[in-house]
C-alpha cells in the first residue's frame, strides 16, 4: 500500500514534509519519498491530508462504559463509595466485554491506536481489543480489600499466561495504595516485574490522599512506592496531580511515566498534574483520558486541547509548546515499547490522516497549532494500525450498532438492580 503525496507531520523536528508518498508493507511503513511505486497498485491519495502517528491514551477503565453519565458532580471518594463501585457490583465479564469494545471504539475514532487500561476480567477486555486490532497494556485491576489478594493474583499470572500477546499485552494493575496493602503491593511488584514487566496504577490523584497518607504513614507517597521497589521498574502512574517538588526530583531518572488526564481530573475537582515541572525536568508522560464514567468521554484530541490550556495557565503561555504536547500525546518517546509513535521508515504503520479542507484546518498557517487547539475528531478521515484501516474514508470498519445495543440493554438491567 502506498499514501500518495500525503502532508507528514515530522515530530523530531516539528515541521511538516509535503508531497511524500508513504510505502507500507504488512505492518510496517518501508519507505517514505516522492514517486514511490507498489506491485500491487495499492494507491491512496492524500493530498489534502495531514498524517500523523495514532494517540496513545494512557490511562483509561475500558470495562466503565456503561457509567457514563452516572454519579456526576461529586467528589472522587463520594463518587466512588456511593455511586461507582455498587454499579460495579453488578458487572458481568460479558457486561465488561462489551463496554469495553464501546470504549475502545470511541478511542479509535478519536485517533488512538494504543491504550493502557486498569480493569476486572482483563481476558474479556483483551478480547475486545484483539478484535478491534487495538495496542495496549491491558491492566488486570487489583485491591485487596475484600481480603482475596491472593486469589485475584493467582487469576493474573492465569490471565498472563492466557491472554496477553504482542498487541494486547497483559499487565498488573494495583489501583492505588488507598486500596492495596503493603502486603500486597509488595506481592503485586514481584509478579508484575515477572509477568508483563510493567505495572500500572493510580499516583497522588487527589489532595486528600495525599494528606491522609502521609498523616497514617509519615512520608509521601512517591518515597513509600520508592521504598517498596516500585521506581525501579516501569511504572505507567496516572494522574500525579499532587507530586511536590521533591516528589518530581525523586523520580526524575527513573522508569516512571506520569500520566496527564486533564478533563477527569478537572471534572471531579483534583487539580492540575505539574506538567511545566515534568517537561523541565525532562520526564516523559503520556495522555490519558480515565474513564466515560469520570470524563466522560474517551476523546484524546480533546485531552491534549484541555491538557495543553491548563498546563499553560498554571506555567505560562510560553513554558508549555504544542510541539511538546504533541509529542507526549503520540508517544514520540515510545516508552510504552510498541514501536510507534512517528511516521518514519522502520515504525508500525499506526497512522492518523486528518482531513485538510476541514475549517479547523483553514487557514493552514501552522498545522501543529491546527492540531494541538482546533482540531476535532470529525477531521479524521481514516485510521490505520498495523497498516490496518479500522477507520475508512470516515467510515468505521466495525458493526458499532450492535455494540451499542448491547451496552444500553445491559445498562437498563444493571440501573435497574442497583
Amino acid at each position: 500500500m502506498i499514501l500518495k503525496n500525503a502532508n507528514i507531520l515530522d515530530l523530531k523536528t516539528g515541521t511538516v514534509q509535503t508531497g511524500m508518498d508513504i510505502a507500507i508493507t504488512g505492518d510496517t511503513i518501508t519507505a517514505i519519498g516522492v514517486e514511490l511505486h507498489s506491485d500491487d497498485k495499492d494507491y491512496r491519495d492524500m493530498s489534502h491530508r495531514l498524517v500523523t502517528p495514532t494517540f496513545t491514551n494512557g490511562h483509561t477503565h475500558l470495562g466503565m462504559a456503561m457509567m457514563r453519565g452516572y454519579g456526576d458532580d461529586f467528589a472522587l471518594q463520594t463518587w466512588l463509595e456511593t455511586k461507582i463501585w455498587p454499579f460495579e457490583a453488578k458487572l458481568t465479564s460479558e457486561d465488561i466485554y462489551w463496554a469495553s469494545k464501546l470504549s475502545l471504539l470511541e478511542n479509535l475514532y478519536s485517533g488512538v491506536g494504543t491504550i493502557v487500561d486498569m480493569y476486572d476480567s482483563v481476558g474479556y477486555v483483551v478480547q475486545a481489543g484483539r478484535e478491534l486490532g487495538m495496542k495496549g497494556l491491558y491492566g488486570k485491576g487489583v485491591m485487596d480489600l475484600s481480603g482475596d489478594g491472593d486469589k485475584k493474583l493467582q487469576r493474573f499470572v492465569k490471565d498472563y499466561t492466557t491472554y496477553g500477546n504482542a498487541n494486547q499485552r497483559v499487565i498488573l494493575a494495583p489501583h492505588s495504595v488507598y486500596t492495596c496493602s503493603e502486603s500486597f503491593l509488595k506481592d503485586c511488584l514481584e509478579l508484575g516485574t515477572t509477568y508483563g514487566g510493567v505495572l500500572h496504577t493510580h499516583v497522588l490523584e487527589t489532595e486528600k490522599e495525599k494528606e491522609d497518607f502521609e498523616t497514617a504513614h509519615g512520608m509521601s507517597v512517591v518515597d513509600y512506592f520508592g521504598e517498596l521497589g516500585y521506581l525501579d521498574v516501569p511504572l505507567v502512574a496516572a494522574h500525579c496531580v499532587h507530586m511536590t517538588e521533591r516528589d518530581i526530583n525523586t523520580v526524575k531518572g527513573c522508569p516512571f511515566i506520569p500520566v496527564h488526564n486533564p478533563v477527569s481530573n478537572l471534572k471531579l475537582g483534583s487539580g492540575v498534574a505539574p506538567v511545566g515541572r515534568w517537561l523541565g525536568e525532562g520526564i516523559d508522560f503520556l495522555f490519558g483520558t480515565d474513564s466515560v464514567a469520570s470524563n466522560n468521554n474517551q476523546n484524546l484530541i480533546k485531552e491534549l486541547q484541555v491538557g495543553t490550556l491548563v498546563a499553560k495557565n498554571a506555567w505560562g503561555p510560553e513554558t508549555i509548546g504544542s510541539l511538546d504536547m504533541l509529542r507526549r500525546a503520540f508517544d514520540f518517546g515510545d516508552v510504552l515499547g510498541f514501536n510507534h509513535g512517528g511516521v518514519d521508515v522502520g515504525k508500525k504503520a499506526d497512522l492518523i490522516c486528518f482531513d485538510l479542507e476541514s475549517l479547523h484546518f483553514t487557514p493552514a498557517n501552522s498545522l501543529l497549532s491546527a492540531l494541538t487547539y482546533s482540531a476535532d475528531i470529525g477531521d479524521i478521515t481514516d485510521v490505520l494500525i498495523d497498516g490496518e484501516y479500522k477507520v475508512k474514508d470516515r467510515e468505521s470498519c466495525f458493526d458499532d450498532e450492535q455494540v451499542r445495543y448491547e451496552v444500553s440493554t445491559r445498562t437498563r438491567r444493571i440501573l435497574n438492580e442497583v
